[in-house]
């Protein structure tokens, strides 16, 4: 069953929305601190501003692992994309 998340004709069907914890300032300023995958909370490491665009931040992020598959290496890659008008945070279709 579709959901409408904005009244805007944006398509997410190439994108998966997640919940984030970001903090936000007055200047625009916009820091990812923690992503929900799967229903699993990760802690965002580090991340860069990849792009900037008229409607959206995309920001290329070193997440944690959940735990029961830490080890060497914990931290793996991750792509976030803001989006100002809808208000929603994506990943591409089939991240884990």
């Amino acid at each position: 069953m579709p959901t409408t998340v904005s009244y805007t004709n944006f398509d997410y069907t190439g994108e998966k929305l997640i919940p984030v914890i970001a903090s936000f300032d007055g200047k625009g300023n916009v820091k990812p601190l923690y992503v929900r995958l799967e229903g699993v909370p990760r802690k965002v490491r580090s991340f860069s501003l990849h792009a900037k665009f008229h409607n959206a931040m995309e920001f290329r992020c070193m997440v944690e692992l959940p735990e029961q598959l830490q080890g060497q290496g914990s931290l793996v890659p991750l792509q976030v994309t803001y989006y100002f008008e809808e208000k929603v945070w994506t990943v591409p279709r089939g991240t884990k």
